[in-house]
């Protein structure tokens, strides 16, 4: 640290947090284990989409990938990039129940809930007499006795009012993830968004599964789709982790084909390997391996995500499938359909 002064991993990391609670930024719940690796493009495409924004020219981009593709990763790294700037930022995530609470609070986290009907008076203009029943619809209150009620298209106008004018202030960017969980509503809301903010210094990001996303969602939206990792990023991201070169460029092998290139599967294999012993952490906190390893075990934790994707498989594809990977990422479909006859 002391050789490497500003420069250093830790130095970046203790910048990133001072900057966060100065500036009141957002918190994306991601492993930080290492720098981010072989989404350099990827950045680089969502930092010129962000400048873009930054001249008026509203910007819609869907990130789309796989889980453990790293895709909040990638929205945390942006973050840090804006958040150096003067911009406002939002960061959302759709959960389980699909609801708009994760939209709702982060307008609550930026305004501040104990005076939020003050801090919407301004950007709302002549539609005071809805800042009441929109402040309790974005705490999640019940809507106030004797003020008038919010419908769902009076709902959507006053927040699509509260992001342009938020967006005249300072340039803003809205992160959200997992769209792949939200309902038809929360949908519809930030199809809504989108396309009121086309004029606005705003750029909306969202993430979400492969395949999930309709033609009318995709309308108007740049899409960036995260590969698995190569080989020599894989190398890299080793190389991060450990510390260590050598041993990088030694397991590299086993780790990208046990993992096929999935970071998350990468963390989950580092882990198994340091838990059982395999890999041990030396005082000067480089990684040295304590054993040879004739083959790496996939831990249990990737079996079962494994095991939760093929469960929603049928019977029949899944017969397919597993005839197909015997012969691994290619297969001779005539071959297949012989075996099954």
């Amino acid at each position: 640290v002391l050789e490497e002064a500003e420069s250093s991993r830790w130095w970046a990391q203790r910048e990133t947090e001072l900057l966060r609670r100065e500036r009141r930024l957002p918190r994306i719940p991601v492993q930080r284990q290492t720098a981010l690796h072989g989404r350099e493009r990827d950045l680089a495409t969502l930092e010129a989409r962000w400048q873009e924004a930054v001249q008026g020219q509203g910007r819609f981009v869907q990130v789309e990938g796989e889980a453990g593709i790293v895709k909040s990763r990638l929205l945390d790294a942006l973050l840090e990039e804006v958040g150096r700037e003067e911009a406002h930022i939002l960061y959302c995530a759709f959960g389980a129940a699909g609801g708009l609470t994760g939209i709702t609070d982060a307008f609550v986290g930026m305004l501040g809930s104990a005076d939020l009907e003050a801090a919407l008076a301004p950007h709302l203009g002549s539609s005071a007499e809805l800042v009441p029943a929109f402040a309790a619809r974005l705490r999640g209150d019940a809507p106030p006795e004797d003020v008038p009620t919010l419908n769902a298209e009076a709902w959507t106008t006053l927040l699509c009012r509260l992001v342009k004018s938020l967006s005249t202030e300072k340039p803003l960017l809205w992160l959200v993830d997992d769209l792949h969980l939200a309902r038809e509503e929360g949908r519809d809301l930030l199809r809504a968004l989108a396309s009121a903010t086309k004029e606005s210094r705003v750029l909306l990001v969202v993430t979400a599964h492969p395949g999930v996303l309709t033609e009318a969602e995709r309308e108007g939206a740049a899409a960036i789709e995260l590969a698995r990792l190569g080989a020599r990023d894989v190398v890299d991201l080793l190389t991060d982790a450990l510390q260590n070169d050598a041993l990088a460029e030694r397991l590299s092998g086993k780790i990208a084909a046990a993992s096929d290139g999935v970071p998350l599967f990468v963390f989950e294999l580092l882990r198994a390997m340091r838990e059982t012993g395999a890999l041990t952490k030396r005082s000067d906190g480089t990684w040295t391996q304590t054993r040879q390893l004739t083959e790496v075990e996939v831990p249990a934790d990737i079996r079962a995500l494994m095991a939760v994707r093929l469960a929603g498989i049928a019977d029949e594809d899944r017969e397919l499938l597993d005839v197909a990977a015997v012969q691994g990422h290619a297969f001779d479909a005539g071959l297949v359909a012989a075996v099954l006859e």
